[in-house]
């Protein structure tokens, strides 16, 4: 069932489904007054531009399919009708017994006999009219060129004016064209003869148009118009290679030079504050790290002692896995004579460890600067290193790195002599006994055990071992394997026994000196153990303690 409306085209029913049609898809006219079907397959439909034919199944197709359009012919005066306008009265159309139909019109009633109507089937010969660029015409040879015309660079504005030739409805010849180079579809120009194009870019094109007859017989082959538009010497292929060589040799500069700033900022930033710690002074340096003095700028009261990972040492994974291991081991450590870490830090750049800032000096310079110290004070001193290698073996862990320089003696908390132990960055697990690189000892030599030298075995009998060391320096201010030669000093150790401290200073207690020389004993099975040493220290303590001594 077929439906014409007023304003909204055609309408079909079938299949309890409904389709439409509109001008938007080549209907003739979005209003239809009558509807008729010859005995050829055709519909006729009336309206005040005239009377449009098609094929019924194409109508069909087109209005249930919105991708499909409709093709047809349209019939006016100049097919002989005396009024292109019909009515829409009563019948507006009709269709007598011989199959020839009749549309009312507002010149009377026109009538056709489809029978008669034949298709013309003669392919509309294609002409190129003329070419315009820039209002200046050039030769178009017709319907095409053997070579492309060289136009001039910077040519902006392009006409091309076409024509096709018929001898039946002229007018109602319909063109389509496209401009190859530049699009890849065809653009439908109805019966309008000529294209423009505008600001196209250096390069060859080929202007194509072709036509179709008032029955809708194309002529593909068309007209052609071949051109080369020429670049500026700034647009040509080599210009473009030598502009990127340039950009990308002036980009490298520009980043090298980028590069070096950054690298300036950087290394004012590192020297100035890392991250929301401002550095003020330099406390000193050492093989892996360099420990500042700075400012939280979180709590601008706390001042804190932060280590950093020196630069040469950040793409040195080994000591980059010791600096972290360091604040690993030392976090796990509470205690009043193990160094408080605040806080760590991993940033791109900059690794760091933001410990209390401990007032006084090493024991080291302590040593140095007094020469050897008092018994009591001795004794107390390493009583308070075992306090601190009780809490730290008590976690499994062995310090590996004990001397005078990790030992930092101030005076608080009523203690002439307070202890804080650092530097953890050496420290590890029995389960890490043997050094990962192999043939390497780490570690300063002098306060090395001789199963670390010879074997790289570490053990809590080495800390032991360390401390004995260290009391001994205390006592005598000199050290048990001494001198100036690393392979001279490796040998002692292994070899010899030092001068007991008994025989450097006389005031040192047999117990005392009997002890030192077993904490030192090459063997680590013969050593003393912990518990034993710190009981042994206690009672030594007690026994020269400032009151003790007043009393005897």
């Amino acid at each position: 069932m077929w439906i014409g409306t007023r304003n909204q085209g055609l309408k079909v029913y079938k299949d309890d489904r409904w389709g439409s049609l509109n001008s938007d898809r080549g209907l003739f006219d979005n209003r239809v007054y009558a509807i008729l079907e010859d005995d050829l397959g055709y519909l006729w439909l009336s309206s005040e531009r005239g009377i449009f034919r098609a094929e019924k199944s194409e109508l069909e197709r087109a209005a249930f399919d919105p991708t499909k359009k409709v093709h047809g012919r349209l019939f006016d005066e100049n097919d002989g009708m005396k009024s292109r306008i019909c009515n829409y009265g009563n019948p507006a159309a009709w269709k007598d017994g011989s199959g020839r139909l009749w549309f009312a019109t507002l010149a009377g009633a026109a009538s056709i006999d489809p029978a008669r109507i034949r298709k013309n089937d003669r392919v509309p010969p294609v002409l190129l009219e003329g070419v315009v660029v820039d209002s200046r015409s050039l030769p178009s040879s017709g319907t095409s060129m053997a070579a492309p015309l060289q136009l001039t660079a910077g040519s902006k504005k392009f006409e091309f004016k076409y024509t096709a030739l018929s001898f039946i409805r002229s007018d109602k010849i319909e063109f389509k064209y496209k401009l190859e180079g530049y699009e890849r579809d065809w653009t439908p120009a109805g019966n309008r003869r000529e294209a423009f194009y505008n600001d196209l870019r250096p390069g060859r094109y080929r202007f194509r148009v072709i036509a179709a007859n008032a029955d809708g017989v194309w002529n593909m082959a068309g007209a052609s118009f071949a051109f080369y538009l020429r670049p500026f010497v700034y647009q040509t292929w080599w210009f473009l290679v030598l502009a990127a060589l340039a950009f990308g040799a002036l980009s490298v500069f520009l980043w090298q030079l980028l590069k070096r700033y950054l690298r300036a900022v950087s290394f004012w930033k590192k020297k100035t504050r890392i991250g929301h710690f401002k550095i003020l002074e330099t406390i000193g340096s050492g093989g892996m790290a360099t420990v500042y003095k700075a400012q939280d700028l979180l709590d601008k009261k706390r001042i804190v002692a932060l280590k950093v990972l020196k630069e040469e040492n950040f793409h040195d994974e080994l000591q980059k896995k010791r600096f972290k291991h360091e604040s690993l081991i030392t976090e796990q450590l509470d205690h009043p004579h193990i160094v408080r870490i605040i806080e760590r830090g991993e940033m791109d750049d900059c690794w760091y460890i933001a410990m209390e800032l401990l007032r006084g000096q090493s024991l080291a310079r302590l040593i140095k600067e007094g020469g050897r110290l008092e018994i009591g004070a001795a004794l107390d001193i390493m009583l308070q290193i075992f306090d601190a290698l009780q809490a730290i073996h008590g976690q499994n862990i062995v310090h590996r790195d004990l001397k005078p320089e990790n030992i930092m003696v101030s005076e608080r908390h009523g203690r002439r002599h307070f202890v804080k132990l650092l530097d953890f960055g050496l420290a590890i697990t029995p389960a890490q006994s043997r050094l990962t690189m192999s043939g390497v000892v780490m570690g300063t030599i002098r306060y090395l055990p001789p199963e670390r030298i010879s074997d790289g075995v570490s053990s809590v009998a080495g800390d032991i071992y360390a401390a004995g060391i260290i009391l001994y320096e205390m006592l005598t201010g000199s050290k048990p394997f001494w001198s100036e030669a690393t392979g001279e000093v490796i040998h002692r150790i292994l070899k010899t026994y030092p001068l007991p401290p008994k025989e450097i200073s006389r005031e040192i207690p047999q117990e005392l000196n009997a002890l030192i020389m077993a904490m030192i004993d090459k063997d680590p099975a013969r050593r003393p153990v912990l518990a034993a040493i710190h009981g042994e220290l206690q009672r030594l303590a007690e026994k020269f303690s400032p009151a003790a001594l007043k009393h005897r």
